[in-house]
C-alpha cells in the first residue's frame, strides 16, 4: 500500500534533547497513522461506489453471518475488534470454506466408494451366474448385445466389437467360439457381402432368457442402493454445476 507523504508542520527543533527527538519523533508517526487510515477509508468508499447493489447486499449477508458465528476460531484465533477483525473474518470465512469442500469431497468419495463396491458386486453376481450356465462372461455379454439390438440395426463382427470394447480379432474369436457352441450363427449381409449378420440359435436364446431372470432378480434387490448412491452423485454434480456458473 503506497503511504501519500504525511503532512508534519516544519518545527525548528532546538538543541538536541532526547525528549525533543522523541516527541516529533511522536508526532510525525500519529500524522501518517491518521493520513493511511483516510487513504484506506477513501479506497474503500470508491470501491463500494464501484460495486452493484447487489454485489454490496451479497458482501453484507457474508460479513453478517461470519459474524453471527463463533468468536474463536479452531486455529486459536479470534475475531477481535476494529483493529484486527477485518484479517480475522477473513481468516474465519476461509476457513468455513474449506471445511465445507472437504466435507462435501469427502461425502463424494463415500458416495462413490458405495456405487462402486454394488456395481462390482453385481458384476461378481453376473460372471457367476453365466459360468453356471456353461458360458464365459463375455460370450453372455455377446449373446446380449446380439439380442438386444435395436430393430434395423445390422449386428455385425464390428457391432459386437464396438458394444462389448473389444478389438475386431478378439470379437472374431469369441464368434467363432459361439458359432461352435450352437450359440449363434453367422450369415452374409444381404446388402454386403462381406460381412457377416449375427443371430442367435434356439439354444443360445434359451441360455440367455434365463440369465436375464436371474439378473432382472439380482438388480431388483440392489436397485436401492445403487439408486440411492446415483442419486446423491447428481445432486454433488448439480452444486458443482450452479457454483461454476457463479
Amino acid at each position: 500500500m503506497q503511504i501519500l507523504p504525511h503532512k508534519v508542520l516544519e518545527s525548528k527543533v532546538e538543541g538536541h534533547g532526547s525528549n525533543r527527538r522523541k516527541g516529533i519523533r511522536r508526532r510525525i508517526e500519529v500524522t501518517v497513522e491518521r493520513e493511511t487510515v483516510t487513504v484506506v477509508q477513501r479506497r474503500r468508499r470508491n470501491q463500494a461506489e464501484r460495486e452493484s447493489p447487489e454485489e454490496r447486499e451479497e458482501a453484507m449477508v457474508r460479513l453478517e453471518a461470519l459474524l453471527d458465528g463463533a468468536g474463536d476460531l479452531p486455529d486459536g484465533g479470534t475475531r477481535g475488534c476494529c483493529a484486527c477483525g477485518e484479517g480475522n473474518i477473513v481468516s474465519r470465512y476461509r476457513y468455513m470454506t474449506s471445511r465445507s469442500m472437504n466435507a462435501d469431497s469427502d461425502s463424494l468419495l463415500m458416495t462413490l466408494a458405495e456405487f462402486r463396491f454394488e456395481l462390482r458386486r453385481f458384476l461378481h453376481f453376473s460372471e457367476g451366474a453365466a459360468v453356471a450356465a456353461g458360458l464365459h462372461a463375455k460370450q453372455h455379454q455377446l449373446l446380449l448385445q446380439v439380442a438386444g439390438a435395436p430393430k434395423g440395426t445390422a449386428v455385425t463382427i464390428a457391432y459386437a466389437a464396438e458394444r462389448l470394447g473389444l478389438k475386431h480379432n478378439s470379437a472374431v474369436e469369441l464368434a467363432n467360439r459361439s458359432e461352435n457352441e450352437g450359440l449363434l450363427t453367422r450369415t452374409a449381409d444381404p446388402t454386403d457381402g462381406r460381412k457377416a449378420i449375427l443371430r442367435l440359435t434356439l439354444k443360445g436364446r434359451l441360455i440367455l432368457d434365463r440369465l436375464s431372470d436371474d439378473h432382472a432378480q439380482e438388480l431388483n434387490e440392489r436397485a436401492p442402493r445403487l439408486m440411492k448412491a446415483l442419486q446423491q452423485v447428481k445432486k454433488h454434480a448439480q452444486v458443482e454445476t450452479s457454483a461454476g456458473a457463479r
